[in-house]
């Protein structure tokens, strides 16, 4: 398959801010809950290496609890990046106005890709902090949809994160704005009393897919209101 060419410059779709996307969420998962019920499974799934491994690390405890720990937390690594790419291609389908199936998530697909992307990205942008905390917050802005260059137009681990900064580029500000009313979403999400916190991350989910749509010149579809 060929790659989709980097963008430059990416599409341009219609004027959006950082609170039209939260918009865009919110309709999103009002006009299908069952986005909710997917990442709550998904949450579940990518992480059970993970949890596990942390229990055996209670019963066993001592220095094999440590051990036990990290290499729960490695070996999870794999099984988080397959299941992030199903879950990045079932929202994106969702959010074009599809009816994906469960199916979606569990497919598979550039699985070494996103493996790849997430070394690189730790890598780099732990580097940023060490250096100076800005960088590090403009890598993270840049990079934001790296995952959807992989999962949507077929990027390699290092080249979905020049895709994205491509993409990204005039809107990192914004993009960063976004991320802080996304957090505090989650943090809204955690104070009532919890529960609040598997509607809330649906939300941001659904308000990142709709920043990669607006990037690339798409229009959210799901849940948009009519046009007259």
């Amino acid at each position: 398959m060929t790659d989709t060419p980097l963008a430059s410059p990416p599409a341009r779709g219609r004027p959006w801010t950082a609170a039209s996307l939260i918009g865009d969420g919110w309709r999103a998962i009002k006009a299908d809950p069952s986005l909710i019920l997917v990442m709550l499974l998904v949450m579940v799934v990518a992480n059970l290496i993970d949890i596990a491994f942390s229990i055996a690390g209670e019963i066993v405890g001592g220095d094999a609890q440590t051990f036990l720990e990290i290499a729960g937390a490695v070996l999870n690594l794999p099984l988080n990046a397959w299941i992030t790419v199903g879950w990045l291609r079932y929202i994106l389908a969702a959010m074009r106005g599809e009816r994906p199936g469960i199916g979606v998530v569990f497919a598979g697909g550039p699985v070494l890709a996103m493996l790849g992307m997430y070394v690189v990205y730790a890598v780099c942008v732990l580097l940023g902090l060490v250096l100076l905390i800005v960088p590090a917050f403009i890598l993270v802005c840049g990079w934001w949809v790296a995952g959807f260059s992989i999962v949507d137009r077929h990027k390699g681990p290092i080249q979905c994160l020049a895709d994205s900064w491509a993409l990204t580029r005039g809107y990192k500000w914004e993009i960063m704005l976004l991320l802080i009313l996304e957090f505090l979403i989650v943090v809204a999400g955690l104070l009532a009393c919890g529960v609040g916190i598997f509607v809330a991350l649906p939300i941001v989910a659904a308000s990142s897919t709709a920043l990669y749509q607006r990037l690339i010149g798409e229009e959210p579809t799901l849940g948009a209101p009519a046009v007259r």
